[in-house]
């Protein structure tokens, strides 16, 4: 009689011959899994080393400062100095801090050189923003192209051209905070990290406040606290500039607010404009060029409109919608910044950044086809700022904005708030198509049989 050992063995290796392809399989996805790692590395590093590449480029482009002479060097001058009673800037105090230690590595330097190190360090805050996009767009399973095409737009869209061109880098750095802020509220981050974001974008400037209705609509939980937390860093942020020199403040905030007559061409109150002519000297000749003003009434009412409905609009949403859906959130912020740039009367190009970045982040993110909003848009800006003379052309400017901003604004607010409208429309054009493409159609997605 066999012994129990000798029947064991054979079991055994009966045994490890059906576990040996288990084995094996596991082998080979630890194998694939630990290769997509390396690739995603590997993929993120090559985007943010372009994005920091991309940065430094757009930072030094300029050949003179902007704005950034009478507004942001006052204040970063004094404070690479050590003088805290500083000129208060126009905008919030967070890019004034960043930009600070950059500046002084080029103290000794002239003022456009400062100029750029300062740009440089905004365009490093939009670029981390682009790259974590990008890592997003790739971990839904999309293109590596898309999330090259995401970092690319983030930082070289014409809208960032003109903002360093004018001396407004910060408005860059602020489009992307607000716009991580959302998307970070999406993810489920944690009340802390969502209200870090939102307050540091508040902080950069003023009209960040229109992102807190998109933010807290995108959070799970938690609203009253992440509004909280980022009303308080903001106020932090804030206090030593302010308390510092507390009349400046107060001056430098109430010039922001003030209602002020003048007009750009890019406006939806252009209609209700009041002309005038100045002599100006083009280079060649003087020449006269019109020139444009709002009346009293509607001018002081226009920025207090923008923020009134900054705060309604994401109200309304929350009351009609109890499920939100995520996509919402990027919408309404997309919307809001539209409004912003259609009802504010000094509308110029780079007033445009914030709005092309939310757009390529819902599309990027959440879209199903082509990115054809920030296409049109990207497209639309990139044509004003280099092929139109806003003083000189100010009627084609108008014409060019209009005919682009109505009917985003028009079909934001219906993608937001009444939906089923698009799906409707789409299942009407759908079933109103000839009955040959129908047919077509139909055969080409289902082909007859072999031999029938």
């Amino acid at each position: 009689m066999a012994s129990s050992g000798s029947r064991a063995a054979p079991l055994h290796r009966a045994g490890l011959r059906q576990l040996r392809p288990a084995l094996f399989s596991l082998n080979q996805r630890l194998r694939n899994a630990d290769g997509q790692l390396v690739r995603a590395r590997i993929e993120t590093a090559c985007l943010g080393v372009f994005a920091v590449l991309a940065s430094y480029w757009v930072a030094f482009r300029p050949t003179f400062v902007g704005d950034y002479e009478v507004d942001g060097s006052p204040t970063i001058h004094a404070l690479i100095h050590g003088h805290l009673h500083a000129p208060q800037p126009a905008m919030g105090p967070l890019s004034i801090f960043l930009r600070a230690p950059f500046v002084w590595l080029v103290r000794d330097g002239s003022l456009l050189d400062q100029y750029r190190m300062g740009s440089f360090a905004c365009m490093l805050v939009a670029a981390a923003v682009g790259v974590y996009l990008a890592t997003r767009v790739r971990a839904a399973g999309r293109s590596p192209w898309l999330a090259f095409g995401v970092v690319a737009f983030t930082l070289l869209n014409p809208a960032n051209f003109h903002a360093v061109a004018n001396g407004h880098p910060e408005e860059i750095m602020c489009a992307a905070l607000c716009v991580a802020a959302v998307v970070a509220a999406l993810e489920r981050r944690s009340v802390l990290v969502v209200g870090l974001l939102l307050g540091l974008a508040i902080a950069t400037k003023q009209w960040a406040v229109l992102a807190i209705g998109p933010t807290l609509i995108a959070a799970a939980g938690g609203r009253i606290k992440t509004a909280a937390l980022a009303i308080a860093l903001a106020t932090v942020l804030m206090a030593p500039l302010a308390l510092a020199n507390m009349n400046g403040f107060t001056s430098a905030n109430r010039t922001s607010a003030d209602a002020t007559i003048g007009l750009t061409p890019a406006s939806i109150w252009v209609p209700l404009e009041q002309k005038y002519e100045v002599r100006i000297f083009d280079g060649v000749a003087p020449r006269l060029i019109e020139k444009r003003k709002l009346s009293h009434a509607i001018a002081g009412r226009a920025k207090p409109l923008i923020i009134l409905l900054g705060l309604l609009l994401p109200v309304g949403y929350a009351w009609r919608h109890r499920r939100a859906r995520p996509e919402d959130a990027l919408l309404l912020l997309a919307l809001l910044l539209a409004l912003r740039c259609a009802l504010d009367p000094l509308t110029t190009a780079y007033y445009t950044a914030p709005l092309l970045l939310s757009l390529m982040a819902y599309e990027a993110l959440y879209g199903r086809g082509p990115p054809i909003l920030t296409t049109i848009a990207g497209l639309v800006i990139w044509y004003l700022t280099m092929h139109v003379v806003w003083v000189i052309e100010p009627r084609t400017v108008t014409a060019i904005f209009l005919a682009w901003m109505v009917p985003l604004l028009v079909y934001l607010g219906v993608r937001v708030y009444a939906p089923r409208v698009i799906s409707d429309l789409g299942k009407w054009l759908s079933t109103s198509l000839p009955e040959s493409v129908t047919i077509t159609r139909s055969s080409i997605r289902t082909p007859n049989a072999p031999g029938r």
